[in-house]
């Protein structure tokens, strides 16, 4: 569906009219579990316990009753073998006059439904030409993005200086104001004001606590222009919110009217109650930010990566449906983001659940999620069932259990968006939504809602939530924050004031921006077991190119069936600078427009990105042949610290580290896990292998005569003394390699290993090394003769990865060589307020 908006202005006097052709056209329709679904809709009505989307329009107006519409084309398409009890409605219904930022407004819906003798009909296309004259409106409102006549209000409009206006305002109480502070300090570019809770009520005593903060956003709304964000520092005890019945939201503090939770600004609540935790997330805020603009990494796709996660089909109720429209669900967002961003599935339904003492438990969904979270995603949803401290029945994420499993590396922090019952109850409940934002490894923002939501409410919320994240993607000059996308995907129906935003509104999106990054030609066609090279010019930046995707089809005794989709396999995954070269591995299926290649450019504001979709995946027997006769070895497989110290046979290792495996071969290495040729490893003689999952590897080299990529091991899934380490890989002419090291872990105690000095004996010069458990340090080696007395101080020695070696010309503190004879040494290290001593000997011969 494309939506074309042109606007005729002529101005006459006092008295404007403008003519606005709105044409929609290429419409598509979907029926769900009583749900109307059109493709790019922004709006719902509820009818007879039937959910519709509709196209809602919105105008700036003095009277709708001036607002006058004409129908100039219209196709409708009829729907075959379905009738529906469907109430007659309306084309176009133009609504009330509302106040908006000080704009009078009304909105025109279109209802794209019709019923002709028991046959359904949806509007495949129209086109309106909508007349306005006006000459009564205020020319100092702030209208939203969405205004249909706005460019003639814009031209128009009188603001005033925007270095006199407020563009967000943070509310708190006394405690929480250097908080406050400090996230000013990080928002330079904009205008914020700080006001305590004690403040506001002094200038509204009349009123009650919340209705006196609500006071006080109108007024500023009303004097402020130019004032779009509004945080709520404090969890309800310090910041009170507005009730809808016995359900909080924040939505009614900047509301058109309190009958209506329609906001005007985007607002976010950090539920604190101490300065401590205040601080902490708002440091974490730094930190993203700054790793947005300044990456500690190269890992840039992690901005691209979406994880959609649903409830599977078990249930008590025999009607499989309702559950696996959570499933079904979830695909509807893949669709509409998978040409943009890059979606990871993890369905409960393609997993298998365990029976324990509790129930059904998805442990291997689980595990699969958290390692796939704690490489970076820029965004997860959930669609299922759900509390306050759990996702799913089968507890596919547990508060108390898995929130200290979340170990996100430099600041890579997804935002949550999870609409499931009570998720985010932050008033009365340590909710899982508070624990992810307090956590320092999980999360940067939740999106979520406060009490139970239906799920047609939550689909409808998320359809627009996900398309406003497409147009930011696409829109050069759309610069939209989190609060921006949060708020826009309202559109004032009965269950949006659920959803809250937990964190900062004026959080940057971590989304790239799209570019006509590729110039030269690309390649219609990647051929199997052949090299490919792409050009992309002047640039460094990441690559994914994945496969077709897997069209998955289930059916189920009771006759319910489902049909989805999931990205595909990774065919070449890795970083480049200026050419991309990879080689199709063997594994690869013949398709045709069926690769996709997500590029993104680092070194640049908005990371720009450009996919190549419709790929064709090509095979030549002959050629292949030849190919594969040329190469019968297996990769090359090492072993190194987390600072690219290579490791040996019965190296030590500690906790709380890792272990990086690096793979080399000319081919390129298989990651399209076909026909058991995956990447695995295990310890000792297990039989449970893990499977790396083909985005946990990334390659560091692409033109180069040979491939090189890597991937971790966490230290945690070792065990204490000795572990034989296998690790097993294979090419892209799936040629195998089983490799094996025998390594040691210690516990995570601060202290250095294989102390020795080089050469020992020595005969004028020797150089004091050692490993060490904990980097950064600071090494001090005093040397004494056997009598005790000191001869020689090395101070200050700085030691910045796990190994050091520190030089000694043979000479006392008086600058003479010493005579030949046994000494002592004594090693001290010091980490923080960490502290490794001892002694050793060291003897030189001349």
């Amino acid at each position: 569906m494309i939506i074309r908006l042109i606007s005729f202005i002529l101005n006459i006097s006092l008295c404007f009219s403008y003519t606005i052709n709105y044409e929609l056209d290429n419409n598509t329709f979907d029926f769900v579990n009583n749900n109307f679904y059109v493709k790019n809709s922004n709006g719902t009505i509820s009818m007879n316990q039937s959910t519709y989307d509709i196209y809602r329009l919105e105008f700036i107006i003095s009277d709708p009753k001036k607002i006058n519409y004409e129908i100039k084309d219209i196709k409708w398409k009829k729907v075959d073998n379905i009738i529906f009890n469907l109430e007659d409605n309306n084309l176009v219904a133009i609504g009330d006059r509302f106040v908006y930022r000080g704009c009078s407004s009304s909105y025109v819906d279109i209802f794209p439904y019709k019923k002709i003798d028991n046959n359904f009909y949806y509007l495949e296309s129209i086109n309106l030409e909508f007349t306005i004259d006006d000459d009564m409106i205020n020319s100092e409102c702030q209208p939203s993005e969405d205004i249909i006549n706005k460019s003639f209000f814009s031209n128009n409009s009188n603001y005033l200086n925007k270095m006199n206006e407020v563009d967000y305002i943070i509310i708190t109480n006394g405690d929480l104001l250097g908080a406050a502070e400090n996230l000013k300090n990080i928002h330079n570019d904009l205008n914020i004001n700080i006001i305590s809770v004690s403040s506001i009520y002094s200038l509204y005593s009349e009123l009650d606590f919340e209705y006196a903060i609500r006071e006080f956003i109108i007024n500023e709304i009303n004097n402020s222009p130019n004032l779009n964000y509004l945080l709520i520092l404090g969890d309800e005890t310090v910041v009170p919110p507005i009730y809808n019945g016995t359900v909080p939201s924040d939505d009614y503090y900047s509301s058109v009217n309190l009958f209506s939770a329609n906001p005007q600004l985007s607002t976010g609540r950090i539920p604190v109650t101490n300065i401590s935790d205040a601080s902490s997330i708002i440091k974490k805020i730094e930190d993203y930010i700054d790793n947005l603009y300044f990456p500690l990494d190269n890992d840039n796709l992690w901005r691209m990566r979406i994880n959609l996660i649903s409830d599977d089909e078990n249930n008590p109720n025999p009607n499989k449906y309702p559950e696996l429209s959570h499933t079904e669900n979830s695909h509807i967002i893949y669709e509409q983001i998978k040409e943009n961003l890059i979606p990871y599935t993890f369905y409960g339904i393609d997993y298998q659940p365990i029976q324990n003492s509790d129930g059904l438990l998805h442990a291997d969904l689980t595990s699969d999620l958290i390692e796939n979270i704690n490489s970076g995603a820029a965004l997860i949803n959930y669609i299922g069932h759900g509390d306050y401290n759990t996702l799913a029945d089968e507890r596919i994420l547990e508060l108390d259990r898995d929130i200290n499993l979340f170990n996100i590396d430099n600041h890579k922090l997804p935002i949550w968006v999870v609409g499931t019952c009570s998720f985010g109850e932050y008033d009365g409940k340590d909710s899982m939504a508070e624990a992810l934002l307090l956590s320092e490894k999980s999360s940067i923002a939740v999106v979520s809602t406060t009490r139970g939501i239906g799920e047609t409410s939550n689909i409808n919320y998320l359809t627009k939530f996900f398309n406003k994240i497409n147009q930011y993607v696409e829109v050069y000059d759309d610069q939209s924050r989190l609060g921006d996308i949060y708020r826009n995907a309202k559109n004032n129906s009965s269950s949006e004031h659920l959803f809250h935003l937990f964190g900062d509104p004026a959080l940057p999106l971590p989304f790239p921006k799209f570019d006509n990054i590729i110039d030269n030609q690309i390649p219609e066609n990647l051929f199997i077991g052949a090299n490919v090279s792409l050009d992309v010019g002047p640039y460094n930046g990441s690559i994914n190119i994945l496969g077709n995707e897997k069209n998955i089809i289930r059916f189920y005794e009771e006759g319910d069936s489902i049909n989805y989709k999931n990205k595909g396999q990774s065919i070449y995954k890795g970083d480049f600078y200026q050419n991309v070269c990879f080689t199709t591995p063997i594994d690869a299926s013949q398709c045709q427009d069926c690769a996709r290649a997500y590029v993104q450019i680092k070194d640049n504001p908005y990371n720009y990105f450009q996919n190549i979709m419709d790929l064709n995946i090509e095979y030549d027997q002959d050629e292949l042949e030849d190919i594969i006769n040329q190469d019968i070895l297996g990769p090359q497989i090492e072993f190194y610290t987390q600072d690219y110290r290579q490791l040996f046979n019965q190296d030590n290792i500690f906790e709380n580290s890792f272990i990086i495996v690096k793979i080399t071969d000319y081919s390129g290495i298989n990651l399209m896990d076909g026909l058991g040729h995956s990447i695995r490893y295990w310890i000792d003689n297990e039989q449970n292998q893990i499977i790396i999952d083909n985005d946990q590897f990334n390659y560091i080299s692409s033109c180069d005569s040979t491939s090189i990529g890597e991937f971790k091991i966490e230290s945690e899934k070792l065990y204490l003394g000795n572990n034989q380490l296998f690790v097993e890989a294979w090419d892209n002419f799936n040629n195998k390699t089983l490799s094996l090291i025998n390594l040691n872990l210690e516990n995570s105690s601060f202290k250095a290993y294989d102390v020795y000095n080089f050469p020992n004996p020595f005969k004028e010069e020797t150089h004091f090394t050692f490993k060490i458990s904990d980097y950064p340090s600071k090494a001090k080696i005093s040397i004494f003769n056997l009598d005790g007395r000191r001869l020689r101080v090395i101070d200050n020695q700085d030691c910045i990865n796990t190994f050091c070696s520190i030089f000694w010309d043979g000479k006392n503190s008086s600058g003479n060589y010493i005579n030949n004879g046994t000494y002592i040494y004594h090693l001290e290290l010091r980490n923080n307020n960490k502290i490794f001593k001892n002694l050793y000997k060291v003897t030189k011969l001349k």
